[in-house]
């Protein structure tokens, strides 16, 4: 998986510096069409797939049982609810961070041909975050650096809503490692909390919730930036992460009684 995510970055970033140039000298929707030959190749690829034999499944449990089971772990540890909306609140608010730097950059009057960069340094700070998250475990706990991620996303967001210039892009970037670092943590805490058996049935009651939360979240954003700009929409999502904040730095000396075992 790792390897698969090394040749998929590789992949990434180099279609996003062509892109950019492409896009400057040729228009937008010239790299849909260069898009299409990528697709072409990956449908061609199917017919050489092959199916791996069916294991033969033993001790199945009835699903809605199963279903009800995770529910009732989830009930009775506060601990791993209050993580599980950490991730859901983070997640939630930095898609659309994720999903419209385009915007951003463009309103600030961002040529470009400069899109494929800033894509290439996202990516890199997020995997750069992602793979030192584990470091900072050894000097620092749960609950100190859980409250210093959520702030810190809170406070980049704002200040590149505010310096609507280069100052604006480099604050941007910035949030990349933040979030590459929060998304192992919240992980592993849930994970190592977790019992196995449940583990992916709590995973997938978290991306139903994070779902939900996006949408919400997305219908407000959309209306409020198109309202006003993308700057104001920023701000509203910072906004939502300081109240969320708040709440968190008080209540998580309740949840949080876990250090870093």
């Amino acid at each position: 998986l790792g390897r698969n995510h090394v040749f998929d970055s590789i992949a990434g970033m180099t279609a996003a510096l062509i892109g950019g140039f492409v896009a400057a000298y040729f228009g937008l929707t010239f790299t849909y069409w260069i898009s299409l030959v990528g697709v072409a190749v990956a449908f061609f690829l199917t017919f050489f797939l092959r199916d791996l034999p069916k294991a033969t499944a033993t001790g199945e449990t009835d699903f809605w049982k199963h279903i009800a089971e995770a529910f009732h772990f989830l009930r009775s540890h506060s601990s791993i609810q209050f993580i599980l909306l950490y991730g859901i609140v983070i997640a939630s608010t930095w898609v659309y961070v994720d999903e419209y730097w385009q915007i951003y950059l463009d309103d600030i009057a961002i040529p470009i041909a400069l899109f494929g960069f800033y894509s290439v340094g996202s990516q890199l700070l997020d995997s750069l975050g992602g793979m030192f998250a584990y470091k900072l475990k050894e000097y620092f706990s749960y609950r100190i650096l859980f409250s210093v991620l959520i702030l810190l996303s809170a406070l980049s967001i704002l200040a590149a809503s505010l310096f609507t210039s280069w100052i604006g892009v480099v604050l941007l970037l910035g949030i990349h490692i933040v979030f590459g670092v929060t998304q192992p943590l919240v992980s592993g805490y849930l994970h190592h909390r977790t019992e196995s058996h449940h583990r992916a049935t709590v995973d997938a009651f978290q991306q139903l919730a994070m779902r939900g939360a996006t949408i919400i979240v997305g219908l407000a954003f959309g209306f409020i930036a198109t309202r006003f700009n993308i700057f104001i929409g920023f701000r509203f999502l910072s906004g939502l992460l300081a109240v969320y904040a708040i709440f968190y730095c008080i209540a998580q000396f309740r949840f949080l009684r876990i250090d870093n075992a």
